[in-house]
């Protein structure tokens, strides 16, 4: 088997040592001292990064950003937030995308993967869909945190669900670990077909273990973390099919589950100076999420518009006692109002007039809320037409 030299050398604020922080993992739930790790793959050199803590992360390159799901005490506060990296490696304060929900306005229940792949931000949520949007993969706006459902996994005839998940650039493939008949197994996956193929059963791989948290892929390999501190971080060589030397976990003497990282840009030295948090706004914002019309028969049998209009603040939250303004054009002319129920939803109607349902349009002019400031530029939709 061919192998890779490791060796593990703690880095601190009292001894603190330059890495090419390749790997990125992070710990959340389980974890007595829930906190991220930075590590050189070369080496298995490594050092602690005290936020953020997750169970789900992923980076785009590109846009020189690490992803992760925050879950909070409920399933309900689940939130999308990311960490900008500047030109030199540094990982700088943290930016709250919003709660996560499907394009149904369903509840994300549970993240546990996420990988970042030509542009495309993908989820696995393990939720049972009871109480929110099914299980299954999804592809999300990183801007918005709005998850769109692309389909439930199945291998070998069974739905699985992935708990963790990564991107290869060099096959434009998801890879990620599911439970399958027999164990754990290393699965491909591509998103267009759907086709799903086991890499490898993870029973081959020289660690022994019992849960799996994160996928990081770069330089022709898949690097593996578990939630189990005296598991150490697997590495499966996708050329030779093969698994390499492990490199250390930095997570000695505790356990707790996370997600990890392949991210190249990355270099820290250290433990990063302790950042102000940015200044509250003096009001928080509102914006239209969604707008759907609809053309229906009143009680005086003549066809009028109807503009259903979803407010949302900017953290997802749906408002209630919002006054939507907005102007209809087509077969129904003239403006209305209409104000938010408890679920954010505002009803503006136009007058009626006889006839079968004709084209219309109408656009969102003004949100008034008391404490609240529109930002008409956030908006999902601020005109639609039928």
């Amino acid at each position: 088997m061919k192998t890779v030299k490791t060796l593990l050398a703690a880095c601190s604020l009292a001894f603190a040592c330059n890495v090419q922080a390749q790997l990125f993992s992070a710990y959340a739930e389980g974890a007595t001292n829930p906190n991220a790790w930075l590590t050189d793959v070369t080496d298995g050199s490594f050092v602690e990064f005290d936020d953020p803590t997750t169970n789900a992360v992923a980076d785009d390159e590109e846009n020189r950003r690490i992803y992760y799901v925050v879950e909070g005490g409920t399933i309900f506060d689940m939130r999308l937030q990311y960490r900008p990296v500047s030109d030199d490696g540094t990982i700088l304060p943290g930016v709250n995308v919003g709660f996560m929900y499907d394009q149904f306005g369903l509840v994300i229940e549970r993240t546990k993967g996420l990988a970042f792949g030509n542009g495309v931000l993908y989820l696995s949520n393990s939720g049972t869909g009871r109480n929110g949007a099914p299980r299954g993969l999804y592809s999300v706006e990183p801007d918005t945190g709005i998850a769109t459902f692309l389909f439930d996994p199945k291998f070998q005839g069974k739905s699985i669900v992935f708990t963790g998940l990564g991107f290869n650039d060099a096959d434009g493939l998801l890879y990620g670990v599911a439970q399958v008949t027999g164990g754990y197994s290393l699965l491909s996956i591509d998103p267009a077909s759907k086709l799903i193929t086991e890499a490898v059963a993870l029973s081959e791989a020289p660690g022994d273990f019992e849960s799996f948290d994160g996928v990081g892929i770069g330089d022709g390999r898949v690097y593996l973390t578990f939630g189990p501190s005296a598991v150490d971080i697997q590495v499966y060589n996708l050329g030779s099919g093969l698994f390499e030397d492990p490199l250390p976990n930095p997570r000695r003497g505790e356990n707790g589950s996370g997600g990890a990282t392949f991210a190249s840009f990355l270099q820290e030295s250290g433990n990063p100076p302790a950042q102000p948090p940015p200044p509250a706004p003096s009001l928080s914002e509102v914006s239209v999420r969604r707008l759907v019309l609809k053309a229906q028969t009143n009680r005086k049998g003549r066809v009028q518009g109807r503009a259903v209009v979803l407010v949302v603040d900017d953290v997802g939250n749906r408002i209630e006692g919002a006054t939507v303004t907005g102007t209809f054009s087509g077969a129904y002319t003239g403006s209305g109002s209409a104000v938010t129920n408890a679920k954010g939803r505002a009803v503006v109607k136009s007058g009626d007039r006889t006839g079968t349902v004709q084209p219309f349009a109408f656009c969102v002019d003004d949100l008034q809320v008391q404490g609240f400031r529109y930002n008409a530029a956030a908006n999902g939709e601020t005109c639609d037409s039928l």
